[in-house]
């Protein structure tokens, strides 16, 4: 928050931007982390909420949030996802995958 403001205050202190995106990014490493532990002991709707808290959404977090709703037997949801992946990464590896990665 201390970063946001001083951002807002100072737009152009590249010190600033950087310092606000570095702890932007490990934020999301951390919740991709915790999200994926969950994922990996079976906790899927916990893994599912870490993964759609993720804003604005990412491959990855997309990824998982599909992987989530298929473990959780939600069918529709993760055609949703899977839809959502492939308009918003239509190059990505991953996504040309995903037909195959995610069932149903």
């Amino acid at each position: 928050r201390i970063l946001s403001t001083a951002r807002e205050k100072f737009p152009s202190n590249n010190l600033v931007v950087k310092t606000l995106k570095e702890v932007q990014e490990d934020s999301l490493a951390q919740t991709i982390a915790k999200a994926s532990s969950s994922y990996d002991n079976k906790d899927y709707q916990q893994a599912l909420n870490l993964y759609l808290s993720i804003s604005p959404a990412t491959l990855d977090s997309l990824l998982g949030a599909a992987a989530c709703y298929q473990g959780l037997g939600l069918t529709p949801q993760t055609k949703k996802v899977r839809k959502k992946l492939k308009n918003l990464f239509p190059e990505s590896e991953w996504n040309k995958k995903a037909d195959k990665l995610f069932k149903g």
